[in-house]
């Protein structure tokens, strides 16, 4: 069965780019299923995105949880290393931290404006 969808995808392939060469697509068929994968095609047709490098994903979900437990549980920094069970540079992420209050800040005075 495997060799039979591997065709299937190279004949779908084929036909979106006229050569078996797209194997990003193909991949990302295979993780998100065909519904997912209609569906994100439907959302998404004919433009061009920009998928960060996995680093970058993952330090933005870091970040995004540093601002929670900080701001939104009022936890210190030293509590939050401690239920992270993860050591980290306070400084470079207070900074990160500060951009995202600063964003916010505009965005609600935009929106008041």
């Amino acid at each position: 069965m495997k060799k039979e969808s591997n065709l299937l995808l190279s004949i779908i392939d084929m036909l979106l780019y006229g050569e078996f060469s797209n194997k990003n697509l193909v991949e990302m068929y295979r993780i998100m299923g065909h519904e997912r994968f209609i569906l994100f095609c439907k959302m998404f047709s004919d433009r061009t995105i920009n998928i960060p490098n996995f680093e970058k994903v993952k330090d933005a979900f870091f970040t995004a949880s540093l601002y929670y437990y900080r701001y939104i549980e009022l936890m210190e920094w030293k509590d939050i290393k401690k239920k992270l069970g993860v050591d980290f540079n306070t400084l470079k992420y207070e900074t990160k931290l500060n951009s995202i209050i600063e964003f916010i800040n505009e965005e609600i005075s935009n929106e008041r404006n």
